[in-house]
């Protein structure tokens, strides 16, 4: 894209639109790995005499590799402080209405242009095996974003698949593996699949706009920020 990595211009873009729908509310945008950083996030916030911060980690669905990597994170910045703001940390919201609300208008909006596929492709970023074993409950919250998705559209189980994509290194990934699949579909002669990849939220970041703007279950402080 011309003005930088989808992923940085559409996270801004949710910024912005964020802040124009909290207008009395400080927005930043920090990010785990690259710039702007989560620190320079909280160092922004805290210039700006925020003593309340609520976090939110754009990863719908939790992981210990994700979500928590945050978490870690945010603590080891605040560790440093002499004077910590109150901080409330938003888990995830894999099942949030709103969030599945513009899932499913992404996926309606997708069959409004390209015709309803014979099957509805649900994408999301992998995680090694062991992390589940161990207990993380990454699987269990995208089985969950699935079922509420697909209960939104209205689609019978046969026309629906979830699978995991972006595995690297030589341990076991959690599976259906998103390329063996669609190798495997197309063997089969499935001829039109449409995918989304729901743990990758800035894809529906134009229906997030649209989506009502809940802050009534904020905790209350002088200057709240997000």
């Amino acid at each position: 894209m011309e003005d930088g990595s989808p992923l940085m211009v559409y996270s801004q873009q949710q910024r912005q639109a964020l802040a124009a729908r909290l207008p009395d509310t400080p927005v930043a945008l920090g990010m785990s790995y690259g710039s702007p950083s989560l620190e320079s996030a909280v160092d922004e916030l805290l210039e700006q005499g925020v003593d309340h911060i609520v976090v939110l980690p754009l990863y719908p669905q939790y992981s210990c590799s994700t979500v928590a990597a945050v978490w870690d994170e945010l603590g080891r910045i605040l560790a440093k402080k002499r004077a910590i703001p109150g901080i409330s940390f938003i888990r995830d919201y894999a099942d949030d209405v709103d969030y599945i609300h513009a899932l499913a208008a992404s996926v309606r909006a997708s069959f409004a242009v390209h015709g309803e596929p014979d099957l509805l492709l649900l994408s999301y970023h992998g995680i090694p095996q062991r992390y589940a074993q161990q207990g993380d409950t990454y699987p269990q919250r995208c089985r969950d974003t699935t079922r509420e998705l697909v209960s939104a559209l209205g689609l019978p189980p046969d026309r629906v698949m979830m699978t995991f994509q972006s595995r690297f290194g030589r341990e076991p990934w959690l599976t259906p593996y998103t390329d063996e699949t669609l190798k495997m579909l197309g063997e089969k002669g499935v001829k039109h699949i449409q995918v989304i990849c729901p743990a990758f939220p800035p894809i529906a970041w134009r229906r997030w706009r649209r989506s009502r703007c809940r802050t009534g279950n904020l905790p209350r402080s002088r200057r709240p920020a997000i």
